[in-house]
């Protein structure tokens, strides 16, 4: 696992390349976490980790804050906890953006339900 500037970490989840920062951002496999750190169970990130759906994790300090999924594309936690992992949250989205992979914002919970509910998923392949 590469130890990389902060400033860099977007190019890393757009890859999906395990990574740690010089600070508390990781990025790892899915398969390789197993903690929801300050995130409560029912929080759609926490799901995607407890049903092992993850493909991809980031972390901020131990806290998971973005997923790629085998399923459903990119996760979102739209729980605040530090101006750290605000800037984290940023970055995590950013490089998510540059990935070219469907992004599913959880802030709306109605709105995931409609995108369940209707099929309306994105053909792409996730390679673990």
């Amino acid at each position: 696992m590469s130890t990389i500037p902060t400033r860099l970490a977007h190019h890393e989840v757009a890859e999906r390349r395990p990574f740690r920062t010089h600070g508390s951002l990781t990025g790892r496999e899915g398969r390789d976490v197993d903690t929801i750190g300050r995130l409560e169970p029912s929080d759609p990130v926490a799901v995607a980790i407890l049903e092992r759906r993850a493909a991809y994790v980031v972390l901020s300090y131990s806290t998971p804050i973005a997923v790629l999924t085998i399923d459903e594309g990119w996760l979102f936690t739209s729980r605040r906890f530090s101006t750290t992992t605000s800037k984290h949250q940023g970055i995590a989205r950013y490089g998510a953006s540059l990935s070219g992979l469907p992004s599913l914002d959880t802030a709306s919970s109605a709105s995931r339900q409609h995108y369940i509910d209707t099929g309306a998923y994105l053909p792409f392949e996730v390679s673990a």
